[in-house]
């Protein structure tokens, strides 16, 4: 097979980074598209050697060949014409993903310029505590309770409302009150006790 029998696709890959200007080497061009120099040379040359002295024809898959259209600025109209309607509709859609990428970074960069530094600080300020808040122990307070879980100890929960805001069940503003002294035996009675006025009298 002579060059001429290549894809079309693989000459205008060749001629187009050939014309690059800085130059653009195969290392280089290959690193943008994610793909390897071997790859990427195959694809260029349009051939692979199977065996000794034989070599077989390459058919960039769309994809593949719509990131190296893409790394050289080849349009997709170009891909069109060298038979390769399939890459290019892979290369529309790459640049439209191009497109709003950099439409929303502008739009981000637009409204984050519009704040104060103090306004930010404020903010992750702000949102520091509340993660803070909503951690539900400490790391010691943690690891003791899950020991009393491996112990098979029923853990000593502090059911006050402070309590109840460090476990995060209640948020900090809920104005429940604090359980009694009766309230909290109540809740720690095993379901077999019986409390009548006979206990209450002894």
């Amino acid at each position: 097979m002579s060059d001429s029998d290549a894809p079309a696709e693989a000459r205008l890959i060749r001629r187009t980074r050939a014309a690059q200007i800085p130059k653009l080497s195969i290392r280089r061009a290959a690193e943008l598209a994610g793909i390897s120099e071997g790859r990427w040379r195959q694809i260029e040359s349009g051939f692979q050697w199977v065996r000794a002295g034989d070599k077989a024809r390459v058919d960039a898959p769309p994809e593949t060949l719509a990131r190296m259209a893409s790394v050289l600025g080849i349009s997709a109209r170009e891909l069109k014409e060298a038979g390769r309607s399939d890459a290019a509709s892979f290369l529309m859609a790459l640049q439209e993903n191009e497109r709003r990428i950099k439409e929303h970074e502008r739009h981000f960069a637009g409204a984050l310029s519009q704040v104060s530094d103090e306004e930010l600080l404020d903010e992750l300020g702000r949102r520091l505590r509340a993660k803070q808040r909503r951690s539900a122990l400490t790391d010691d307070e943690q690891v003791q309770r899950q020991m009393e879980i491996d112990r098979g100890v029923r853990p000593n929960l502090d059911l006050t409302s402070e309590g109840r805001r460090r476990l995060g069940v209640v948020p900090p503003e809920d104005p429940t009150p604090d359980f009694d002294d009766e309230q909290l035996a109540a809740h720690e009675r095993k379901p077999g006790d019986r409390h009548t006025s006979d206990d209450q009298e002894d």
